[in-house]
């Protein structure tokens, strides 16, 4: 929007910008100083304010958007991320016991994001360590986005000293068929994030009818909503207490499961067509 922003005023063309998360909240997250969270959040005001019409993936965004930039609410629209199709016949070999040297009777949890302070992975640490003597192991996939941040090698420090280097794997990143491979050998998708725009990866879990935990934070909830699937993101306990409660109870495992399937539903659409109906129907509005 920023850099569109001179096409509008010069060629009277209308903006219709996506927001899809709060960029200077990552930033701050990732402990930049004053001068570079000024900057972005200049950029993200001049971009919002020139923007005749605003499209955001959840509610928290669209109330942060009004608040924070005085924009009327009738000009934002909410359009969640989409589940993308995937076709299972297509994914590619991945034997984690073969690669990890796994027993094979293992509960398996993944996680996948970027590697970041906001993405909360030690609080699945700490829940790991309190997990040892069972039969649980944790994938994470993902990487660090600048070869200057340490964050995975505080990840890595954290797992050496915990005493979990059997018990948890970072693959790095995966490409689709390689990640989708991941989660039909997964037990249990989990993620801790303290912050989400409508993630992606989560929906990726519930395409394959995962069994999902998440954090109760704007994103994460617009996604699972159902008290069941959610934790406080600073509570270990909480989580590792859900985690063994589905792991020993078949029972509990498949309830999980099918909260997940009642919420995918709610992601099944054809995102492009909304999109296009969307500017339908701005345009008719201005003509």
């Amino acid at each position: 929007a920023f850099i569109h922003w001179a096409c509008k005023i010069f060629k009277k063309i209308p903006m219709i910008t996506f927001v899809r998360g709060d960029s200077t909240y990552g930033l701050k997250v990732e402990g930049y100083g004053r001068i570079i969270l000024a900057i972005n959040s200049f950029i993200d005001w001049l971009g919002i304010i020139m923007s005749d019409r605003i499209v955001t993936v959840n509610k928290h965004l669209k109330d942060h958007i009004v608040y924070k930039f005085n924009k009327n609410p009738s000009s934002i629209n909410i359009l969640p991320n989409n589940i993308i199709p995937y076709d299972k016949n297509t994914t590619k070999e991945l034997s984690l016991k073969k690669i990890y040297k796994l027993k094979g009777n293992e509960f398996i949890i993944s996680t996948a994001s970027v590697l970041n302070k906001g993405k909360n992975l030690k609080l699945l640490l700490d829940v790991m360590e309190t997990l040892k003597n069972n039969e649980v192991i944790l994938f994470i996939a993902g990487d660090i986005l600048s070869p200057k941040d340490k964050y995975r090698e505080e990840i890595l420090e954290i797992i050496f000293k915990k005493g979990l280097s059997s018990k948890v794997f970072l693959t790095g990143w995966l490409e689709r068929e390689k990640f989708f491979a991941l989660l039909l050998q997964t037990d249990l998708f989990v993620l801790p994030s303290f912050y989400e725009g409508i993630p992606n990866a989560l929906l990726d879990a519930l395409s394959v009818d995962l069994p999902c935990l998440g954090s109760n934070v704007p994103g994460i909830r617009d996604v699972l909503k159902f008290d069941e699937l959610l934790f406080d993101p600073n509570n270990p306990e909480e989580l590792k207490e859900k985690i063994l409660s589905i792991m020993n109870n078949q029972e509990k495992y498949e309830h999980i499961r099918q909260l997940c399937k009642e919420r995918k539903k709610s992601f099944i659409f054809d995102w492009k067509k909304e999109v296009v109906k969307l500017i339908k129907s701005f345009y008719a509005q201005k003509t």
